[in-house]
């Protein structure tokens, strides 16, 4: 219903004003929808402290099982989608993508999905390799695509390419003057690296 969906809203932000603004309802509504949500459960859902609000135990049971709501409707989703041909496939696909592979792997193969599946909305979030992986663990996106391993667990991972990382430096940098470098003739040379949790 729409009262879970507003509810579902503010337990993702914790915040009224933040829910209003997404859904495009005022505030008022937003705390009248919680209010009969409450009513009709008989027990308090959020605890309210001065500006701030957190789930109680009650509406963090609710948040939970919304989630788990969602996640069936996509797995039935999917599963009347076998019965289907490429062109009648319809759904929501959240990729997630490290910034390296957003900007040169994954751009010919969603256009080459979108002319297989045309109905399905393809939303790309498109950060570190750390991020993207977080974001899969916590059920924002549906697939990430990343450099590297993975170190986080409850994720499945898959050899997709493989990919080569060169080192370079100036021409007029020492180390070009060696046709041949080892590991070791770098490690007292300042290195520019991407930020943590990249995977490059």
């Amino acid at each position: 219903s729409f009262k879970h969906k507003v509810f579902f809203e503010v337990a993702q932000q914790l915040s009224f004003t933040k829910a209003s603004q997404t859904l495009f309802i005022s505030q008022p509504a937003i705390s009248k929808h919680i209010r009969l949500l409450e009513e009709e459960y008989k027990t308090s859902l959020f605890e309210r402290k001065g500006n701030s609000i957190t789930l109680t135990e009650e509406g963090a049971i609710l948040f939970d099982f919304i989630i788990r709501g969602q996640e069936l409707e996509k797995q039935l989703e999917l599963e009347l989608n076998t019965f289907r041909e490429p062109s009648q496939i319809k759904g929501d696909l959240r990729l997630g993508a490290s910034t390296t592979v957003a900007l040169y792997i994954v751009p010919p193969v969603l256009s080459g999905f979108r002319k297989k599946y045309p109905d399905v909305k393809i939303s790309l979030f498109n950060r570190n390799s750390e991020s993207v992986l977080m974001a899969l663990k916590s059920k924002e996106i549906d697939l990430g695509i990343v450099e590297g391993r993975s170190k986080i667990g409850q994720v499945k991972s898959q050899h997709f390419l493989t990919d080569e990382v060169v080192p370079v430096c100036s021409t007029r940098s020492s180390l070009a003057k060696n046709p041949r470098l080892d590991i070791k003739d770098v490690s007292s040379v300042q290195v520019a690296l991407r930020e943590r949790g990249s995977g490059t």
